[in-house]
């Protein structure tokens, strides 16, 4: 025997029912009208009628409860801090103080659900990130980071391969160590304005960055921060920035273009090795002021460049 389906949504009917819109076969006048033709004024009652259920239909979604993403895990992190992970994958770490330390065999509160760790919201009244917090979560693919947040410590992100949005809060003011190295799905980089340290290789191995934004509050740029930044394509080193340092953007294979202020004063070895497409220099000082600075060793692809001079 053949289904019966609903006119209006399709689903089956039962007993010339529809429990999905709650059309009903037997207030239908016009299906079980045998006489005649159906008239204009028929007609159009039916469609008032449609319209009447669909405001129905419309009114219970409006009032249906919204599916919330529940609690999986929970606890504490240290002090006044806790944390709690839904259902879709986020983390929320919620309180004051900051996210402490691991040391050397210690593990993180969340590690037994890191694998399910998608997206990270640490709450306003969080300062810090301390070191390897969130270390090695694959999966994680964004994190929110408030106002008021100052340092993120070494190797907090290290190994996040699939992070790839972070935005900074204004207020933050250091970045440590081998911060974010291996996050190789990070494109973009916007640093905030009171940024004032970067430590060494913080940002090395981010094979994916194509777009870096850099702070006039820094004056030097560590060693390897760059490092190996493959698809990085162009850099401006901000003015008051004083020394680049060894192996800074060593392997930056496709980097092609360099601003360079007149306030840089040493460029450590290896600093812009491998970097053979560097095709224009574009420096704030004058042929005098170059030759004052302190290049070190194997920085020929930034030497054999076309130099732009400004000053």
């Amino acid at each position: 025997m053949a289904q019966e389906l609903c006119p209006i949504c399709g689903t089956e009917l039962r007993s010339g029912f529809c429990r999905s819109c709650g059309y009903d076969e037997s207030a239908d006048f016009l299906k079980s009208r045998t006489l005649g033709p159906v008239s204009e004024i028929d007609a159009l009652e039916r469609e008032v009628w449609f319209l009447r259920l669909e405001r129905r239909r419309l009114a219970s979604e409006r009032t249906a409860p919204k599916k919330t993403a529940g609690r999986i895990a929970a606890g504490k992190v240290d002090g006044s801090l806790t944390w709690s992970l839904d259902d879709e994958g986020t983390l929320t770490i919620s309180g004051s103080g900051a996210i402490p330390s691991l040391s050397l065999f210690s593990l993180p509160p969340w590690h037994a659900v890191k694998e399910k760790i998608r997206h990270i919201v640490i709450g306003a009244g969080v300062t810090g990130i301390g070191r390897s917090a969130f270390a090695d979560v694959t999966t994680l693919t964004e994190v929110t980071l408030p106002e008021g947040m100052t340092n993120i410590d070494e190797y907090a992100f290290s190994g996040c391969r699939a992070l790839a949005d972070v935005v900074f809060p204004e207020s933050l003011t250091s970045i440590g160590d081998y911060a974010f190295s291996s996050c190789s799905s990070l494109q973009t980089l916007v640093l905030p304005a009171k940024l004032n340290k970067i430590g060494k290789y913080a940002f090395h191995f981010c094979r994916s960055l194509t777009d870096v934004t850099l702070p006039d509050s820094l004056t030097s740029l560590e060693e390897n921060v760059f490092g190996n930044c493959g698809a990085l394509q162009e850099i401006t080193i901000p003015e008051g920035l004083t020394s680049i340092e060894k192996h800074a953007f060593y392997a930056c294979a496709f980097l092609t273009s360099i601003s360079l202020p007149a306030s840089v004063k040493r460029i450590g070895y290896y600093a812009f090795s491998e970097c053979s497409r560097i095709r224009d220099v574009y420096y704030g000082g004058s042929t005098l002021e170059k030759s004052e600075i302190a290049i070190g060793y194997s920085n020929e692809p930034l030497l054999e460049a076309f130099w732009h001079y400004r000053g």
